[in-house]
């Protein structure tokens, strides 16, 4: 973020961005290090958002806020070394509980013609001559998951990148949608 004002080229780093807002006694200053550009801001200017800007307030040496009241750990201090390994078994044994799910879970089966089209995923469509011509180059393209059409001759096939589901929207009522496997 940084408040609009003033811009400053060729500044070489935040430091000196700051040095330059101090100089001027203006409170804030924004600092972008790949255009290595300082933005010594208006009073009145507005906070605007961006990435990578370093955004400077000025902070006075004789704040009578009590510093002693705040926690002043290392924020990036590492977890023990027995939390740690905690952890990972507890990773360790959800992972292989994960994996004996997956292994037992049986796999659901293909849902065909239901009415409406996917809304998920779409990579092609063409004109065709019917549901089966549709399959045709659904079984055609290896990405094909799932395909919607129609009966009607000349009508548009749309081919899909993941199975349905049975997630469709019933504003095209006409077209069914049918996983590959039908």
């Amino acid at each position: 973020m940084y408040r609009q004002g003033v811009r400053y080229d060729e500044v070489s780093s935040y430091r000196e961005c700051a040095e330059i807002c101090e100089s001027l006694d203006i409170d804030v200053c924004s600092y972008h290090p790949p255009s290595k550009r300082c933005v010594v801001s208006n009073p009145h200017g507005r906070d605007i958002p961006r990435d990578g800007v370093y955004y400077i307030t000025k902070v006075t040496e004789d704040d009578t806020e009590d510093v002693d009241s705040f926690d002043h750990g290392n924020p990036f201090e590492e977890a023990p070394a027995q939390e740690k390994d905690d952890c990972l078994r507890r990773i360790t044994r959800l992972e292989a509980e994960l994996d004996q799910c997956r292994s037992t879970a049986s796999p659901s089966p293909p849902l065909c013609g239901v009415q409406g089209i996917a809304i998920h995923g779409r990579i092609d469509m063409m004109k065709v001559s019917g549901v089966d011509a549709c399959k045709t180059n659904c079984l055609a393209n290896p990405a094909c998951q799932a395909y919607s059409a129609s009966d009607d001759p000349g009508d548009w096939c749309y081919i899909f990148d993941r199975p349905h589901g049975g997630v469709t929207t019933s504003y095209y009522h006409y077209l069914h949608t049918y996983d590959r496997d039908c």
